[in-house]
């Protein structure tokens, strides 16, 4: 009997087989390129259905494939389908070469409950990009600074409750980066360095197949299950627990041209050949879609991958019928601009005008040099040195281990004291202060402070805070076009000198101030052109930040965080947090995007990111959280609550045996002394500002 209903089983099965195969004829399976040389058969019991590009099994099946095996390799690779049906993986293993097939490829299916999802089947070797003629992207000798050869490595995280519709969003992520390619196409090329110059080389094929370049270099990924959205918004999406061994594109994750950084975490050096210029990844987490971009930072500046996002996400909600409908348009961000600033744009506009071809943004980066070696000819520049930097010392000897390891770490700071702090100091420097240089003082005094001993013992004299600015806004088209994506940000170099009188916060401040209102078109070029002519001593090529007791700090601010994408099943229009991806380069500050305040409402935290060493962050956070600038999400061990936080908080459990001995102390220390209770008010008021030496 058992044998007869295993026959029958077995029948069954065969049946269900050749019904699929007869209505189906074939699984095709859409495959970025050569997709059409590609036709699987079933050569094994199982459960298949084939919808489009989505295909799903219960059991282990074989599918066999003819394809060059230079296309694709010997590795584990998976497939997408709704993650419902999704128990198994997938793997390509060689089979023996035959007469009739020798470069076919069979596709194991196990089963493997472990693994919820599947991943987009993908090449794994960057030669696999269009055919077309190369053509060549010259670089500015802003772009050419060694420097800036790394990737600029970011998350933009949304709610994606939803997953029914993953395959619907993944199709809108890729039709609109096709418009990211049709605009900026050589985004789909390579970088590397020209044997003959020893200087950076961009070249990418012209024309190029949108559609296939679209699937090689934005890719998908299910198959991470570790990472829960509810559980990262907790803790604010923090980039320690966004690791790029998850989030890092596919197309990147172990290149070849990266040696032993596999997830292009360091500074490049091209012994091992080109590298990808852009490479982005959609990875679907239980309750959330990350959205994660590598850019070659000696190729697009954090101005430029901003434009890439906007038209990313503008052509993504064009796609969304549901969802796009006309919205009030934003009035343009506010910069501050010198009295003279139309005046001295002028005659830079007119040497643009004398040229016999105006270049497009696109092919403007060598003529930037021709731009400002005409206005240095004509005297648009200054040659009023600049008062020159001490020498640097380095703050500690020693390997970089234990309480020297250099980390990177978040933090979140009220959003209200930063108003009310940025208008207390206009007031007393009668100067106008933004919140980003409030900001900045306030973690500059800190950095300093924290780094108090050892920038005695080591001799240093200054410490400089290297503020980056965008150029673009003091310079005439088409240098100052949204789609001129190279390179055009250079620093402010607020000084203060550590061996003189005590600077205070407002010190600090005015310093950062006077920096960033010196910035003109006059001083655009005279830097530009610096950095041309004399590169061993421009901007911050005398600065010490590893080991040094500089910093340099970045806005990130106004990069997307209000731009509406519209993606299908996500909840949320708008991402809810923007994240670069945690690395390690001390004295590096990032200020991360921030939506706009709202008329009303209680602004959104100013989020950092800054690193330092273990010892040096340790002192860094305790000087910010005695002060009381941090916002609190939840309560934790070593963090400080202020009374604020106790009234406004739903306590429940721990929180309010917590809250309600905090209360009862305070009374009994009230009724004691009335003098500790004075004291204990004063500091209650806000952050001291306490003298740096």
């Amino acid at each position: 009997m058992v044998g007869t209903m295993s026959k029958l089983g077995d029948l069954g099965s065969m049946l269900f087989v050749c019904y699929v195969l007869h209505i189906s004829q074939s699984i095709r399976l859409q495959l970025p390129t050569h997709r059409d040389a590609f036709t699987s058969t079933v050569t094994s019991k199982s459960q298949h259905n084939a919808q489009g590009n989505a295909f799903t099994c219960f059991t282990s099946a074989e599918c066999d494939f003819t394809a060059p095996r230079s296309i694709y390799t010997r590795r584990q690779v998976f497939m997408e389908c709704p993650w419902r049906f999704s128990h198994s993986y997938l793997r390509f293993d060689h089979r023996p070469s035959t007469a009739t097939d020798p470069k076919s490829l069979r596709l194991r299916i196990q089963p493997n409950t472990k693994k919820a999802y599947f991943r987009q089947l993908l090449p794994t070797t960057t030669p696999a990009m269009s055919t077309g003629i190369p053509k060549e992207l010259e670089l500015s000798h802003l772009d050419q600074q060694p420097h800036i050869r790394v990737y600029g490595r970011y998350y933009i995280i949304f709610p994606f409750p939803d997953i029914s519709r993953a395959h619907e969003a993944k199709e809108a992520l890729h039709n609109g980066f096709k418009e990211v390619l049709r605009k900026f196409p050589y985004l789909a090329g390579t970088v590397d360095l020209d044997p003959s110059t020893d200087l950076l080389r961009v070249q990418y094929p012209d024309p190029i197949d949108l559609e296939a370049e679209a699937r090689r270099i934005f890719t998908v990924s299910y198959d991470d299950a570790q990472h829960d959205y509810d559980s990262l918004a907790k803790d604010a999406f923090l980039p320690d627990e966004l690791p790029a061994t998850i989030f890092c594109p596919n197309e990147l994750k172990h290149h070849a041209g990266l040696g032993e950084d596999a997830y292009a975490e360091r500074m490049t050096s091209f012994s091992k050949g080109p590298l990808p210029i852009f490479a982005a990844q959609a990875t679907f987490i239980p309750g959330g879609l990350i959205l994660s971009a590598w850019w070659y930072h000696a190729v697009i500046d954090g101005t430029g991958n901003g434009r890439i996002q906007k038209i990313w996400s503008d052509a993504v909600r064009a796609l969304n019928t549901e969802k796009n409908k006309l919205r009030p348009v934003r009035p343009p961000a506010r910069y501050y601009r010198v009295p003279s600033y139309k005046d001295q744009l002028q005659p830079l506009k007119d040497i643009v005008k004398e040229w016999n071809v105006v270049p497009d943004p696109s092919s403007a980066r060598q003529a930037l040099a021709t731009l400002v070696q005409e206005a240095d000819a004509a005297g648009q520049s200054t040659n009023t040195p600049e008062k020159p930097f001490a020498r640097r010392f380095e703050l500690r000897k020693g390997p970089d281990e234990g309480p020297n390891k250099v980390v990177a770490e978040m933090f979140r700071f009220s959003s209200q004291a930063i108003e009310e702090f940025r208008n207390d100091l206009s007031i007393k420097i009668g100067k106008r202060v933004s919140n980003f240089t409030a900001l900045s003082a306030i973690v500059w005094a800190n950095v300093i402070r924290a780094r108090s001993k050892s920038i005695t013992a080591s001799g240093n004299t200054q410490s400089t805070l290297a503020v980056v600015v965008d150029l673009r806004k003091f310079l005439p088209l088409p240098f100052s076009s949204p789609d001129y994506l190279g390179n055009l940000v250079l620093s402010a170099t607020p000084t203060l000198d550590l061996d003189g009188a005590a600077a205070s916060l407002e010190d600090i401040a005015a310093k950062i101030t006077d920096a960033l209102h010196a910035i003109n078109a006059t001083w655009a070029v005279t830097q530009i052109n610096s950095v041309l002519t004399n590169p061993a001593e421009a901007q911050q090529s005398l600065l010490k930040f590893p080991k040094g007791p500089d910093l340099y700090i970045t806005s990130w601010q106004r990069m997307g965080a209000d731009r509406e994408w519209c993606i299908p099943g996500t909840s949320k229009s708008n991402a809810t947090a923007i994240r670069r991806a945690a690395w390690v380069s001390e004295g590096g500050i990032v200020v991360l995007p921030r939506e706009e305040d709202k008329e009303g409402q209680e602004g959104e935290p100013y989020e950092i990111m800054i690193s330092l060493t273990k010892a040096d962050m340790e002192r860094f956070r305790a000087g910010l959280e005695d002060a009381r600038w941090l916002v609190d999400s939840s309560y934790k061990p070593g963090k400080v609550v202020t009374w604020r936080d106790i009234f406004s908080r739903r306590l429940t459990g721990f929180g309010l045996a917590y809250g309600g001995a905090l209360c009862l102390l305070t009374v009994v220390i009230c009724v004691c002394t009335l003098s500790q209770s004075a004291r204990i008010a004063g500091v209650a008021q806000g952050p001291a500002q306490e003298e740096l030496r």
